[in-house]
């Protein structure tokens, strides 16, 4: 079996490591390598580039990128074949699912247009261990903390949360948030992404969320959640968002992998 090749058109602009931000250099390849499996660069039960190839690809010694590659099997994506290679695992259930993200970037910058933000707040605030691990920080790291309710038609239908490194140098104002969300707001200041991991799942109100979004304690939410990564495959944004399960809709059409019309 042939090692699957990436499409230029669809691998990120650089696939050598960027030895000048605070991720480390296997987690770097993990990412990148998890990323095309998601994307079907690699489907299931093709074969990795062998180590070798991986070291020229990425820049890195065999260490490192066996130290990804054990990574990648314990998240279930691979499984390596003493004498054969690493190989995608048949079934990706686990894995994300491939989607455009200029499509939902568009959405986005609609909800923008159509709404309208309130109570916004911008603050440099310490990093919990749950943003620190998401965004690839060290222990005691701050970040920029952005959050806003999202009022439709006088209906508070969602708040949201941000958390940026501040090695981005990226400073926010609410003017940024007119016409803008926080899934734009970053492209829109020069920061290029490759990709979103994005989350949806669902939860209930707590007292907190309840107040903000004006409901009863217990009542159905929607969570989502964000990680954005730039050309580099760092994390250099986490959004968490809660949306009225009324007022959320999500939309996917899903067609057949070379189906002729």
């Amino acid at each position: 079996m042939q090692a699957a090749q990436p499409h230029n058109q669809n691998t990120p602009h650089q696939s050598r490591v960027n030895n000048h931000i605070n991720v480390p250099r296997y987690q770097q390849v993990f990412s990148a390598l998890q990323q095309w499996i998601a994307q079907g660069h690699y489907p299931p039960l093709s074969r990795l580039e062998p180590e070798k190839q991986l070291c020229e690809m990425f820049g890195v010694s065999r260490i490192t990128v066996r130290k990804a590659l054990e990574l990648l099997a314990a998240e279930g994506l691979v499984k390596s074949v003493q004498g054969k290679g690493t190989f995608v695992q048949a079934d990706l259930n686990r894995s994300p699912v491939h989607a455009d993200m200029n499509q939902r970037i568009q959405r986005a910058r609609e909800l923008a247009r159509n709404s309208e933000v309130i109570e916004l707040t911008i603050a440099e605030t310490l990093a919990t261990q749950e943003v620190c691990d998401d965004l690839k920080l060290m222990n005691g790291d701050s970040v920029q903390q952005v959050s806003y309710i999202r009022l439709l038609r006088d209906m508070r239908i969602g708040y949201v949360e941000s958390y940026c490194p501040l090695d981005l140098n990226v400073t926010f104002s609410a003017a940024d948030f007119q016409s803008n969300t926080l899934l734009t707001v970053l492209e829109d200041k020069g920061i290029e992404l490759s990709g979103i991991d994005h989350l949806v799942g669902a939860t209930l109100a707590d007292t907190r969320l309840a107040v903000l979004l004006d409901l009863d304690v217990g009542m159905p939410l929607v969570r989502v959640k964000m990680i954005m990564l730039d050309l580099a495959h760092k994390p250099v944004q986490k959004v968490v968002a809660y949306f009225r399960a009324d007022q959320y809709e999500h939309h996917l059409f899903l067609a057949r992998q070379g189906q002729e019309d």
